[in-house]
């Protein structure tokens, strides 16, 4: 909290003191803020007349606009008049389009008949009754009659002009119910939201205009003056007028204020007036975000006394609370114990009786068990034979089904075996002309193959053979290039003479320039052109190297273009080097797969010519089979009737066993029943016992966590 109020107490000093220092330049300099608003557009003072420009401006629209029609039509409603608001979408002006809505219908009715007759044409060309130029004849006017139904519909949306942005109608050019062309204007419409200032500025001005300066304009018919600024400048300056024209926008929201079509005086501001006009604004508004800052904070204070008043009242109510319950639970505690003592002593006694009762149960139970279990192994010994004899009896019945079957399908039998032999001469016929044509098929391909191989082979040599004539040509770059690096130290040494000279020279010319005295003029002046003569020297020297530097840049550079050719000769010799291993890879395939093929064919036809004599051999022995089935059906007969009598007798044994061992199970659940019974009662008395002991130890554990609960409680009051 004090650092809060500290901040506070510094932006108000930081607020004090920019209002004085504002104060003080206004008495200096004239008044120049008249109202600072945070949302609402500044009315500020008139600065100096003496020191700025005055210049006429006149307030516009951003987004400004004429719309015209696209038809020719009456007009039937103009739902927004003067001045009236419309959203983006809005129909503006709606012209009569009975007559285009009837276009529209007969062009769906024609793209419907179209569609209609191509789809009987493609119906008969599947019947093949008609050509395919009469199927691309109704297909052609399926499309002609869509593109006049697509032209139908952009003639329906002409019927309604729609707002293109969010604005005002300004001008209404034409009425309700007139007629109207294509182009003629009809509404002229603006954004009021979005508002610029344009004007002139004098061409003696131009270094005072820059984007982002600030101005004022004083709007006449508002009589107050607003804050903006400049965001663009016009590139060329008017030759009759010479003045610049110039776009400013407002710094702050004036859409409730201005319109477009409002004038005023633009006033230029300096730097400093525009700073100190922005030093104000921002002082007042720290001013105000300190005070709600405070108001804030002293809310939280009262909220956090509230809170903790709260919390006390609480703690003190759960105290109470938790005293209360601990009194009632002492006193269920302490009766509970008596009754538990008394319950506990009759139980004991009751356990004792009941642990006689359910031996004497047991036994009984056990004898009648065993009773149970041994008529029970009887019947089900019995019940596995009778499910043995009706097994047997399926399987004969079955097996005479089947010598029935066996016995109806011989003749088929026959049949078959000779519709078998006849389609396998035909099959072994179509398998070896198919052979023949593969082979045929296979010996082009191979051809193919060869013919592509070679052709690769030719490519190959080829790139070989430039590889060669390339190599040659690097041999000789690089020959050139030693030749040209061996010149130019050459070249490089001389130069290194010349200069030595040369610096030899002057400095015979120094030494004898300095004893001039003593010397004539003419050993004077030959001394000055051997120095020149050395100078001459040493710059052709220098020139000589510099075209032998050339000279080995250039052919170190055809040196590496020839090395790069090399490499790309090497690169295609190796891409077809595969393209042919490729296709040999191919060929062996194709060879390999082939010769399979021929494998294959072979054995079919050898498994042909196998299966042909097998089924002659079928043939023959067929009529044994039949012969060995009428015995077999005979015999199966006879078995099948002495197994019927075997299982009639067995059953009736089995009803008689069945009975016994019912009567038996019986004995058993009666003397079941009583001992389950007699152990339930001794299981209830047990648990009783485990539920006593469980509540002693959660009664030692809840007055554990009752002392545990106090603590804080305690330290919550204090």
């Amino acid at each position: 909290m004090s650092k809060i109020f500290n901040n506070l107490i510094i932006l108000l000093s930081l607020t004090c003191s920019s209002i004085l220092f504002a104060q003080i330049n206004r008495t200096n300099s004239g008044e120049i803020i008249k109202e600072v608003g945070k949302t609402t557009p500044q009315s500020i003072a008139t600065p100096d007349k003496s020191s700025i420009q005055v210049i006429r401006g006149l307030v516009l629209s951003q987004t400004e606009t004429i719309l015209s029609s696209q038809m020719n039509g009456k007009i039937t409603a103009i739902p927004f008049g003067l001045g009236q608001q419309f959203a983006i979408g809005s129909s503006l002006v709606v012209f009569d389009c009975d007559e285009n809505n009837a276009k529209l219908k007969v062009a769906e009715s024609d793209v419907q008949g179209a569609q209609f007759f191509y789809e009987s044409r493609i119906r008969l060309q599947g019947l093949q009754s008609v050509s395919e130029l009469e199927v691309a004849q109704a297909a052609i006017a399926l499309n002609k009659s869509k593109a006049q139904l697509d032209f139908a519909k952009t003639q329906v949306n002409y019927c309604k002009v729609t707002a293109p942005i969010n604005g005002r109608v300004v001008r209404q050019k034409v009425k309700v119910f007139e007629n109207v062309n294509t182009g003629q204007p009809i509404l002229e419409i603006v954004d009021p939201k979005k508002l610029k200032i344009i004007f002139n500025v004098p061409s003696n001005l131009i270094k005072q205009i820059e984007k982002n300066r600030g101005i004022l304009i004083f709007v006449d018919e508002l009589q107050r003056e607003f804050l903006a600024s400049i965001k663009s400048i016009n590139g060329r300056i008017d030759a009759v007028g010479q003045t610049l024209e110039v776009e400013a926008s407002f710094t702050n929201d004036v859409t409730n204020l201005i319109t477009p079509g409002m004038a005023g005086n633009i006033t230029l501001l300096t730097p400093e007036q525009e700073l100190k006009i922005k030093a104000e604004t921002l002082a007042k508004k720290q001013a105000e975000e300190a005070a709600t800052l405070k108001a804030q904070e002293e809310a939280k204070q009262v909220k956090a006394e509230a809170l903790a008043k709260k919390q006390a009242e609480e703690a003190a109510a759960l105290k109470a609370q938790e005293e209360e319950k601990k009194r009632i639970k002492a006193e269920a505690l302490a009766k509970k114990k008596e009754e538990e003592a008394a319950a506990l002593k009759a139980r004991q006694q009751e356990v004792e009786k009941i642990k006689a009762d359910l031996k004497i149960a047991n036994e009984e139970s056990q004898k009648a068990k065993k009773s149970m279990f041994a008529k029970e192994v009887i019947s089900q010994k019995t019940e596995e034979e009778i499910l043995f004899l009706k097994r047997k009896q399926r399987i004969e019945k079955k097996q005479l089904d089947e010598l029935q079957i066996l016995k109806s399908q011989s003749d088929s039998k026959e049949i078959l075996l000779n519709n078998k032999l006849n389609d396998n001469k035909v099959l072994l016929n179509r398998k070896q002309d198919e052979n023949k044509i593969k082979k045929q098929a296979h010996d082009n391909e191979i051809q193919t193959i060869d013919s592509k191989v070679k052709k690769i082979t030719e490519s190959i040599n080829l790139l070989k053979a430039k590889k060669l004539e390339l190599i040659e040509i690097q041999k000789e770059a690089e020959k050139a290039t030693n030749d040209a690096l061996a010149r130019s130290r050459t070249e490089n040494n001389l130069f290194n003479i010349a200069k030595g000279n040369e610096v030899e020279m002057t400095l015979q010319f120094n030494k004898l320039k300095q004893g001039e005295k003593k010397q004539d003029n003419n050993s004077l002046i030959r001394a000055q052109a051997l120095v020149y003569q050395a100078q001459d020297k040493t710059i052709q020297a220098k020139t000589a190297f510099n075209i032998a530097k050339e000279n080995e840049k250039k052919k170190i550079e055809e040196e590496k273009a020839t090395s790069q050719q090399v490499e790309k000769v090497l690169q295609l010799i190796a891409q077809e080097e595969v393209k042919k291993n490729r296709i040999e890879e191919k060929k062996s395939i194709k060879n390999d797969i082939f010769l399979k093929q021929q494998v294959d064919e072979l054995n079919t036809l050898n498994f042909l010519k196998a299966q042909e004599s097998t089924l002659n051999k079928s043939k023959d022995s067929l009529t044994k089979i039949r012969n060995a089935e009428f015995t077999t059906l005979e015999l199966s007969m006879k078995n099948f009737d002495q197994t019927n009598e075997q299982l009639r007798f067995k059953e009736e044994n089995l009803k008689k066993l069945q009975e016994e061992a019912i009567r038996a199970r019986k004995e058993f659940n009666i003397k079941s029943s009583v001992e389950l019974q007699k152990k339930t009662q001794l299981d209830g008395i047990e648990n009783g016992k485990k539920k006593l002991s469980a509540d002693d130890k959660e009664k030692k554990i809840g007055a554990k966590n009752d002392s545990i609960i106090k603590e804080p409680l305690n330290l919550q009051e204090e």
